[in-house]
């Protein structure tokens, strides 16, 4: 019933088929441990809120986060917002979904968040906007490597909703070939 808090050497799985229901104006705290909200097609891994309307808060401070496979709905303010850590290079935010959410944003990576070398393109993922909000899906306003989305879709999808310094810290790559 209160907020929920991963700290250095914890884990909080959420795996496929699996449904974490955040109460309102509550927070999910990653404050060194690991998140995974790691699915698998067709079964995705899924946090959202308990009620309509009652949008809560994911924070990354430090500590790791995997997501592939997901659906985050309902969050509020930055999203979810990663402010320090590292992203997996692999499940790195593929293959998911934004939705019905409020706030500012979708998706918030800070300045501080560790992106490798090995850190592939985010790839089909769905920013999906609920009666004119969250107002952006990508904020990333400072940072020293870019995140790159492909195969992106969704009401909120593209550069025009994104928030960037003008740095090219957020690439939205235009699919290649023909489109029938």
């Amino acid at each position: 019933s209160g907020n929920i808090r991963i700290e250095k050497g914890g884990t909080l799985n959420i795996d496929a088929g699996a449904t974490l229901a955040m109460l309102g104006s509550r927070y999910l705290i990653n404050s060194g441990g690991t998140l995974r909200i790691v699915g698998a097609e067709g079964n995705p891994a899924t946090i959202q809120a308990a009620a309509v309307d009652n949008y809560y808060y994911i924070r990354q401070d430090s500590g790791k986060v995997y997501a592939d496979n997901y659906c985050i709905e309902g969050t509020n303010g930055n999203g979810l917002n990663i402010v320090g850590g590292t992203i997996d290079e692999t499940y790195n935010f593929s293959n998911g979904m934004f939705s019905n959410s409020s706030g500012t944003a979708l998706l918030t990576i800070g300045e501080k968040v560790v992106i490798g070398d090995g850190f592939k393109k985010i790839d089909n993922v769905s920013f999906n906007a609920r009666e004119n909000k969250p107002k952006y899906n990508v904020q990333r306003t400072s940072g020293t490597k870019p995140i790159t989305l492909t195969n992106y879709s969704g009401s909120l999808a593209g550069a025009e909703n994104e928030v960037d310094t003008g740095d090219n810290l957020i690439i939205w790559e235009e699919p290649t070939g023909f489109v029938w």
